[in-house]
């Protein structure tokens, strides 16, 4: 499959979404700047964009450019095998998991969920997908969520792990600043964890690494602190206008055909300008529309927790189009198999399996609610597939009556 899809484009500045020009300039020397006008569909008086987009795509882009003489079928394979390294980590620390505490019977559960799990097409498709974030953010999310659900300090790679661990969160965060709800729960969550203040600190200032450079960026490049993108208003209103009701959520492509209708007759200074002008008009609606809000909050739910139908993307015809809904079906099953196998461990008071519980629906929530505000595709929902196969992992492992040779469950 990698093999034939590569990156789906003939070089890696032609990928969509403001990746390939950024991609380009940084290559060239110009820095993060998108001057190409061919991103927003809005008049602008300084066409240039230099907060558009949180780095770390573009980043990996202008690399294996350089890397691979912008091959985009050897970048695909090695952008694969780089971020699938994160979501081995969280496999293995499952696995390690299960062998000291599981039967043998669930050990071989848990070697195969996650795989299974990956094998879901709407995972396995940031695998190789270079175009969207979620492609870069899919395992990172996977290992953040598997470090905290299977905490142990007495390990002797513990110090390591956390360290992985800021990192991810570093990363998360230059991917896509939706993530940052995700962000503040899991740092949250591991202070109440971890006694050492050391290893708190670590956590604290590789993640604060990332956030403030961004936000140092931005200052520099743009004149405004910002934790966030200046297309993030735009997006915003995109998930939030009385227009939306009659095509969301979309099942044959994006919402981007209809940037041209929100912004007909609209002229802006610069990318702020447009930022702060679609958050203005989406929180307008979100007033004067309370109904309607509720409405598309609940389509958006749905696209997130519940459809099997995928939205904000062609679907592939024939045999194709029939295993991409089977994966779907797939991972719903995954998802109340989860809920229902942390339900009972808490209910059978298993050691952690409270804990276990407020993890993983914590996780959910602070995953969702940035696309329940905006909107929400199925590529977004995707990334909560592997934390629900993790999260079943350790359930099963907490309901396990222990291995036979005598270690503890």
């Amino acid at each position: 499959m990698m093999s034939a899809r590569g990156a789906g484009v003939s070089s890696l500045f032609l990928l969509s979404d403001g990746f390939g020009p950024l991609a380009r300039s940084l290559v060239e020397g110009r820095g993060f700047i998108d001057c190409t006008g061919t991103f927003v569909d809005a008049t602008l008086a300084d066409p240039c964009l230099r907060a558009h987009r949180l780095p770390l795509a573009a980043w990996a882009a202008a690399g294996l450019a350089i890397l691979f003489a912008d091959d985009p079928l050897a970048a695909g394979l090695a952008k694969a095998v780089v971020f699938v390294l994160p979501l081995t980590a969280a496999h293995l620390l499952a696995v390690r998991s299960a062998w000291r505490y599981g039967s043998a019977a669930v050990t071989t559960a848990v070697l195969v969920i996650p795989l299974a799990a990956l094998m879901i097409p709407a995972v396995l498709i940031n695998t190789v997908n270079m175009q969207v974030e979620e492609g870069y953010a899919y395992s990172l999310i996977a290992f953040a969520f598997a470090f905290l659900l299977f905490f142990e300090r007495q390990g002797r790679c513990h110090t390591l792990l956390t360290g992985g661990f800021g990192l991810s969160l570093a990363g998360l965060y230059l991917t896509k600043s939706s993530f940052l709800p995700f962000l503040a729960f899991l740092l949250l969550f591991h202070t109440r964890l971890e006694p050492s203040v050391r290893l708190r600190a670590l956590v604290v200032v590789l993640t604060l690494a990332g956030v403030l450079g961004w936000m140092v960026h931005s200052h520099d490049a743009t004149g405004r602190w910002s934790l966030g993108t200046s297309i993030d208003g735009l997006n915003f209103l995109k998930g939030n206008n009385a227009g939306l009701i009659d095509h969301y959520p979309p099942l044959t492509g994006t919402l981007d055909r209809y940037d041209a209708a929100l912004l007909s007759g609209k002229v802006y200074a610069d990318e702020w300008s447009l930022n702060d002008d679609g958050l203005q008009r989406a929180i307008a609606f979100m007033t004067a529309e309370p109904r309607l809000w509720a409405i598309l909050a609940w389509r958006k739910f749905s696209v997130l927790f519940l459809s099997v139908d995928k939205a904000g993307s062609a679907p592939y015809p024939g045999f194709l189009g029939v295993l991409e809904r089977g994966g779907l079906v797939a991972a719903r099953l995954l998802e109340a198999a989860c809920l229902v196998a942390l339900a009972l461990a808490v209910q059978r008071r298993r050691p952690l399996a409270g804990r276990a519980m407020l993890l993983f629906l914590g996780s959910m929530a602070t995953l969702g609610v940035p696309y329940i505000v905006g909107f929400a595709f199925t590529r977004h929902a995707s990334m909560m597939f592997l934390p629900c196969a993790l999260a079943l992992c350790h359930a099963l492992v907490s309901l396990s009556p222990g291995r036979a040779d005598g270690t503890p469950s």
